[in-house]
């Protein structure tokens, strides 16, 4: 039964993302052809270079707000049309699968043209460069992990009342402060380490991004799993 639902539910998932994308790399482009453009009667000293656009983070915050926002709603209308939980899910899982392959493609694309056009104002990538194929899979990593980490956001929150979510949100962001404000007194007292560690970041691509591949790819699977077991029982609702 899922396998006949899932292909109908793959492209309606996938029409929507496909839309998203248009529209906000569209609009971004459109921005920087016109702040690119703007080289040309501005003064060279009050330029922000185009540069300044780097799609591949704009797909991180957008992949992350798809997964917040597009499974709630998607578990309302399959179920108005007799689909399954687990249909919902499975969509969702392919979905961001198959959008962070090809989104990591036009990316990586992008990021070729930057390093081979000294004039391209844009960027396509948020990783040091080490090769198109070590590229495409550390994006593909981070887009699913981004999707799959925003669904879990919103079901963990979905599933919580009003008093709940209040304190699921104080904690969070008491744990996030705490969590930066360790990594500054860290840096500050580790500098030498820290610029060590980037410098071999540089340097060693296969030995530091392969890992690094695994464990955002594997944060995603953690993450999927986790919805998996929330969408199970998640009571359908307004909001």
């Amino acid at each position: 039964m899922i396998n006949s639902r899932l292909g109908p539910v793959l492209r309606y998932n996938l029409e929507y993302v496909a839309w998203s994308c248009l529209y906000v790399f569209g609009i971004s482009a459109a921005i920087m052809l016109i702040a690119n453009f703007g080289r040309v009667v501005i003064p060279e000293n009050i330029y922000v270079e185009g540069s300044f656009f780097n799609f591949a983070a704009i797909g991180v915050v957008l992949y992350f707000i798809l997964g917040i926002a597009g499974v709630r709603e998607d578990l309302r209308f399959l179920l108005q049309h007799g689909m399954g939980r687990k249909t919902t899910f499975y969509g969702n899982l392919f979905c961001s699968l198959i959008a962070g392959i090809v989104l990591a493609l036009f990316c990586m694309i992008v990021e070729l043209a930057a390093r081979n056009w000294a004039g391209f104002p844009a960027a396509g990538s948020i990783f040091p460069y080490h090769g198109f194929f070590v590229g495409w899979l550390s994006h593909i990593a981070s887009f699913f992990f981004a999707w799959q980490f925003g669904i879990i956001l919103s079901l963990i929150y979905y599933r919580l009342n009003k008093i709940q979510q209040i304190a699921f949100s104080v904690v969070g962001i008491a744990i996030i402060m705490a969590l930066s404000a360790f990594g500054i007194r860290s840096l500050v007292v580790n500098i030498a380490d820290f610029e060590e560690a980037i410098r071999r970041l540089v340097d060693n691509p296969p030995e530091i991004m392969m890992p690094a591949v695994l464990v955002l790819g594997g944060l995603g699977i953690v993450a999927a799993f986790g919805n998996y077991l929330l969408l199970r029982r998640a009571q359908v609702r307004e909001g």
